[in-house]
């Protein structure tokens, strides 16, 4: 991405965030309760999953008040110590989301609260942003970015569900035979799907690795026994298999199905931010796929539903190519504002993003800070290219106020120093001369 730096936050819009409209209470007594039983949690594997501890500097922050808890304290001893933790302000120019974050040159993981009432749910989302901060320690962090933009076409969401149906197989799977045998289809079919998108599968390794991981993570960690892991693992399928959007979302259970299916093993002194999971369990699985691919989803395909699958996925595309007709009048046919990218912040919901061909994706609801400002979408949508230069959204009965931009469903604050000015028949962000 020509050296840009982009941070990418992972807001669960549709579930957590909009859970803040009830009644709940986040209180510092609370948090602490919580930051007790994670860090029990990570006392109890004691760095024996991934060589490391997992307990790490980590916020609780309420997403209306922007108020505060730590587990331990600032790099500059600003925040307030309460009993086992700290408090502070989170400040008013950072995105809060669950993921990553920097404050004045400390690392920490982030977590939106109010946090989940049921303590499994709550606990394992915990772990999982805490597995994003040793990641990059352990060199699993990706080494550039990954657009998977195909993942929500008609044949890839087929061949992906397909996969996933094996997949649910081999967990239930009564026999080592049984195992194999379903083991076998699923990669047949991830392979086919990769062949019809042969410049897909890096991209999609590193989605697996970089959210699948610490998915795999938090459930390994929350969960008592392969029993219990196993059962989780079938709600995560169940979960996934009706998102509306795959191409921020599938990587989470893929890649903690094939996690799982190499649990017990040395699997974790191999990787990379690149490996293919698949590959590794095929490896370790002593599996041979057949040479004729196509020739082989073919036979198998009818074994797992696939009229079923392809009847569901047409439904999908119709509507799919009706929203697709919507977002090319607005974003290609009508007036619009474009903003350059430099350093962004983004934060969205994964699992409602609609591709937009080879121009990017429309994001429905998002947050986005640059050196410019920040960008508040509620509706409507914002695009932003495939290589992620530009963030556009609809110009329509725009209006403008010195450093506060208003459109329909997005409002955008410029900081000091920019202002926007009309382009042709739409607008455009410039420095100010």
């Amino acid at each position: 991405m020509k050296g840009k730096l982009i941070s990418i936050l992972v807001v669960l819009l549709s579930t957590q965030v909009m859970s803040f409209a009830q009644p709940q209470l986040f209180t510092v007594e609370k948090a602490a309760e919580y930051f007790k039983e994670v860090k029990a949690i990570c006392d109890r594997d004691n760095g024996k999953l991934w060589g490391m501890s997992m307990w790490v500097p980590t916020l609780f922050i309420d997403y209306g008040t922007r108020h505060l808890v730590a587990n331990e304290q600032d790099i500059n001893d600003a925040f307030v110590r309460k009993g086992d933790v700290y408090t502070g302000k989170f400040p008013e120019d950072k995105i809060i989301a669950n993921s990553t974050t920097n404050l004045k040159g400390k690392s920490w993981v982030m977590v939106i609260a109010p946090l989940p009432h049921d303590s499994y749910i709550r606990n394992q989302l915990v772990i999982h942003e805490m597995f994003h901060y040793i990641q990059d320690k352990l060199g699993l962090t990706p080494a550039g970015r990954y657009d998977n933009n195909h993942m929500d076409e008609m044949e890839a969401r087929i061949y992906l569900k397909l996969e996933w149906s094996a997949l649910n197989k081999v967990i239930v799977a009564g026999n080592d035979s049984d195992k194999k045998n379903a083991l076998t289809d699923a990669l047949i079919f991830r392979a086919y799907r990769r062949q019809l998108y042969p410049n897909a599968e890096l991209s999609e390794n590193r989605f697996e690795m970089h959210e699948g991981l610490p998915d795999y993570t938090g459930h390994k960690l929350c969960t008592s026994s392969k029993e219990e892991l196993k059962e989780k693992l079938l709600q995560s399928a169940e979960y996934a298999w009706y998102k509306e959007s795959y191409v921020r979302s599938f990587g989470y259970y893929s890649g903690f199905a094939y996690a799982y299916f190499l649990d017990g093993s040395d699997w974790q002194q191999h990787l990379t931010s690149d490996t293919d999971l698949a590959k590794l369990v095929q490896n370790h699985y002593n599996l041979t796929l057949p040479q004729d691919i196509e020739k082989a989803q073919e036979e198998r395909r009818g074994l797992y539903s696939y009229q079923e699958i392809y009847d569901s996925e047409l439904a999908f595309k119709q509507k799919k190519d009706e929203l697709y007709a919507i977002n090319k009048q607005k974003f290609e046919d009508g007036a619009t504002l474009i903003l350059s990218l430099q350093a962004p912040n983004v934060g969205f919901d994964p699992n409602n993003l609609q591709a937009f061909g080879d121009k990017g994706a429309v994001y429905p609801n998002m947050m986005l800070v640059d050196v410019w400002g920040s960008l508040m979408v509620q509706e409507g949508g914002c695009l932003l290219a495939g290589d992620w230069e530009t963030a556009t959204v609809s110009a329509k009965n725009i209006k403008i106020n010195g450093d506060e931009v208003k459109g329909e469903g997005w409002e955008l604050k410029l900081n000091d120093g920019y202002t926007i000015v009309e382009d042709g028949s739409g607008y455009k962000m410039v420095l100010k001369k």
